[in-house]
């Protein structure tokens, strides 16, 4: 099973410059006072009007380059730019940058409150089962005779009754 990884976390402890950097990018770069800018590194053309634009202040790039074969990318963010750069998918990006920058993806604590908030957890030896809690309200004028019941094959009321199953005609 592959690992939980928070792309949000991944996103913000990539530094766009240390990554131009692991692409060997930045001696065909000028520095600006926002970042960087240059030709697209994408199509490799050279051109005088420098359409590649990278601002490490917030860590995204933009190509206005009219060919740039950035895989439908014509800028983002971090990860975008190593998906655009390796033709891969965000997942393997990520994994990727975790790699290069040896990044922390942990994010249990964060993790651990939101799992204790939402469900009771229940020790059997070795394995963990969770369990929902249940709901403490119900319903209320809901039609539980609605024709959809039919035709999906619910026949027994007393199930529809159980599961508080029913339509609700009012807002909401």
């Amino acid at each position: 099973m592959a690992r939980y990884i928070d792309f949000k976390k991944v996103r913000e402890q990539i530094d766009m410059e240390d990554l131009l950097s692991q692409y060997q990018l930045l001696p065909s770069l000028t520095h600006t006072k926002t970042g960087w800018q240059g030709s697209c590194p994408f199509t490799q053309k050279q051109s005088k009007q420098k359409p590649f634009k990278a601002d490490t202040d917030k860590n995204l790039w933009k190509c206005f380059c009219s060919d740039c074969k950035a895989a439908g990318r014509k800028g983002g963010n971090t990860l975008d730019f190593i998906m655009a750069m390796e033709g891969c998918n965000i997942r393997q990006a990520a994994e990727k940058a975790v790699t290069w920058f040896n990044l922390d993806t942990s994010s249990k604590q964060k993790n651990q409150k939101s799992v204790n908030k939402q469900k009771t957890v229940v020790d059997i030896g070795r394995e963990e089962v969770t369990e929902n809690k249940p709901l403490t309200f119900k319903l209320k004028g809901l039609q539980a005779d609605h024709p959809y019941f039919k035709k999906v094959g619910l026949l027994d009321s007393a199930v529809i009754e159980y599961f508080g199953l029913g339509y609700y005609p009012g807002k909401g």
